[in-house]
């Protein structure tokens, strides 16, 4: 469990409030600390001041005497007034002033200062850390002596010590909650990715049908989402390889049972007739450039996985290169009734691959003019666009429903029409495209089933 994420991330919460704790706990003291001071300070200068007024007034010696030890009590501090000379004459300590019968001589300096002095540190007629503020006071406008007020600073610490007990109370008590909370917090977490990895572990073992329950609306909501897009994508990925294999399988076997066929009938002498001999020959040609050409999709689609398709790009006259593109149609075209349109101007040109473009409409004349019915037509224009040119194949033909034309450009699609569109054996249409983005265009496709289709490549100038 020590490299789980429930135990990282509960280590992590505890410790982050363990962290939090103890510096709102140091902030906390030395705020406290220093607003006791501030407000005991003050409280000691008012009541210093109030002193020093009173013994600038007051005659009678036992009745000052009396007030400064009623003040000592009630404020809890040491009360001792001295002459300009530092001689302490009054006391609320009697043993104070004879243990230290003068001001000490910084506090004499200070005195003569007339001005207010608050000192806190080290008192050596208390014994201890206190806090000491000397008021000075005067007859007939001149520094006549101070009095001096002393205050220990053990309530302070006293209340420090009870603050920081209380904060260790409050921290532990925290630690326990966020314990508790971060453990089921971190489980409803690590659930559903434990579920996320259970189906990958099944997908790793073939089983490409596995989901996960999609039941939360959060990030990990987003990941079960695109994990069972994934699965849905590869499961969909391996059918139609499967369904490829199988059919290249077929498109291999069928031309080769022809070939050998009409060849072993020619070995074996079955006719003497040079034209049925000729007819034969016609065909075992046409079966092996069939087989060619499954070949060279093969080739190609091998160099389009390794990423070493290469282009050889040159100036190329569209109106010149589409005639001729029509030119190799032109006969089946007859035979079929088909008007071929090229209405592409002559001043378009394009700067690509001229093989590869030719692959490209080859493959879209192919398969328009296999789904154009007689007294149909195939037309080609060409448009400009901002940065380049737009070539349409248009016709009027079976067409395709709206919702196949996001699967044509899949290798390995099977889909009836797709497949026919794409040579028979889901590769086409798949090359075409990658071809294209190769160039640095795009090609897309427009259909409605019984109207026809277009297809759009638009190309660099």
């Amino acid at each position: 469990m020590g490299n789980s994420i429930l135990a990282r991330f509960w280590v992590t919460m505890v410790g982050l409030v363990v962290i939090l704790f103890l510096l709102s706990g140091l902030l906390l003291d030395k705020m406290l600390e220093r607003t006791y001071y501030d407000q005991r300070a003050a409280e000691m200068q008012r009541q210093g001041e109030y002193l020093a007024k009173l013994v600038e007034t007051e005659q009678v010696d036992a009745i000052l005497s009396q007030k400064l030890e009623v003040a000592a009590q009630l404020s809890k501090v040491a009360i001792l007034v001295a002459n300009n000379e530092g001689i302490i004459w009054k006391s609320s300590r009697v043993s104070a002033q004879r243990r230290f019968p003068r001001l000490d001589s910084e506090e004499t300096q200070q005195m003569m200062a007339d001005k207010p002095v608050i000192r806190r540190g080290f008192n050596r007629r208390l014994g201890t850390t206190a806090i000491s503020v000397i008021v000075p006071f005067s007859k007939n406008g001149q520094v006549d002596g101070a009095v001096a007020l002393y205050a220990p600073l053990s309530g302070l610490q006293a209340f420090v010590v009870k603050v920081r007990v209380l904060l260790a109370w409050e921290m532990l008590g925290a630690i326990l909650l966020v314990s508790i909370g971060a453990f089921f917090l971190a489980r409803s977490m690590v659930k559903p990715i434990m579920t996320l990895a259970e189906a990958a572990k099944g997908m790793a073992l073939g089983k490409y049908d596995v989901s996960v329950p999609e039941t939360r609306q959060d990030e990990l909501g987003i990941l079960e989402k695109a994990f069972n897009r994934m699965a849905q994508a590869v499961e969909r990925s391996i059918k139609m390889q499967k369904d490829f294999v199988a059919n290249v399988s077929h498109e291999l076997r069928t031309p080769l049972a022809i070939i050998k066929g009409y060849a072993e009938s020619l070995l074996d002498g079955v006719t003497d007739d040079e034209r049925e001999k000729n007819k034969h020959l016609e065909i075992i040609v046409d079966e092996a450039d069939r087989l060619g050409r499954l070949s060279t999709e093969l080739l190609d689609l091998a160099q389009l996985d390794a990423g070493i398709l290469r282009i050889y790009k040159e100036d190329i006259p569209l109106s010149s290169f589409i005639a001729r593109i029509f030119s190799k149609f032109q006969h089946e075209a007859d035979e079929k009734r088909v008007t071929l349109v090229n209405t592409v101007s002559e001043h378009f040109k394009v700067h690509a691959d001229h093989e590869r473009l030719s692959q490209v409409f080859f493959n879209l004349v192919s398969n328009a003019l296999r789904f154009t019915p007689g007294d149909g037509k195939i037309e080609i224009t060409a448009t400009a666009y901002s940065g380049g040119v737009q070539i349409s194949v248009q016709d009027n033909g079976q067409g395709m429903d709206p919702e196949e034309l996001s699967f044509i450009w899949q290798r390995f699609y099977t889909g009836d029409h797709s497949r026919q569109r794409s040579s028979g054996r889901g590769l086409g249409l798949s090359i075409s495209k990658t071809i294209i983005e190769a160039h640095g265009g795009t090609i897309e496709a427009t259909s409605t089933r019984g109207q026809g289709a277009t297809f759009i490549v638009r190309l660099p100038a």
